[in-house]
């Protein structure tokens, strides 16, 4: 086999079944291989296009758990510290009646024991003078026994209605 040198002629040949290569191949197989080259392309941008869509769906949602986060926390801190003033409220309103409580029964007890000394004060009162009574009746039985003491009594006294 002769190797095969390129003369004018075969030069000539080849490039006319090139052209004419080039001519079926972009009659019958460059659309269809450019169209799916473009819709390859289309598919690409488009999924390119939906991964960035969702990416900013992502840091949306992200951004919106977060602030749903810090709302939750404002919330619960809001419902602690609602929670904290509810029971101070009630504690001082407790000791308030409680305190208030204690002066009432306090007042009454005071008063019970101001009765209480009163009617002893009273029943001592009634007690010296029923014994006070007894105790002149007996010293003066004793002194009016003696005449003198009788006469000289019964004189003042008559001088006494005699003035008036």
């Amino acid at each position: 086999m002769e190797l095969v040198k390129p003369d004018i002629g075969l030069l000539f040949w080849m490039t006319i079944c090139f052209f004419m290569l080039l001519i079926i191949m972009r009659r019958f197989a460059w659309g269809p291989i450019l169209s799916a080259l473009n819709e390859r392309e289309k598919g690409i941008q488009d999924a390119l296009n939906s991964a960035e869509k969702a990416r900013e769906e992502i840091n949306s949602i992200k951004q919106n758990q977060e602030h749903l986060e810090k709302e939750a926390r404002a919330q619960r801190e809001a419902l602690i510290l609602e929670s904290k003033k509810f029971v101070e409220d009630y504690k001082s309103e407790q000791k308030k009646r409680i305190d208030l409580e204690m002066e009432k029964r306090l007042s009454s007890v005071q008063e019970a024991i101001q009765r209480e000394k009163q009617s002893a004060v009273e029943s001592i009162k009634k007690s010296v003078a029923v014994l006070s009574v007894e105790i002149a009746e007996k010293i003066l039985e004793k002194k009016l026994e003696e005449s003198s003491i009788q006469q000289d009594i019964i004189n003042k006294s008559l001088e006494n209605l005699d003035i008036k």
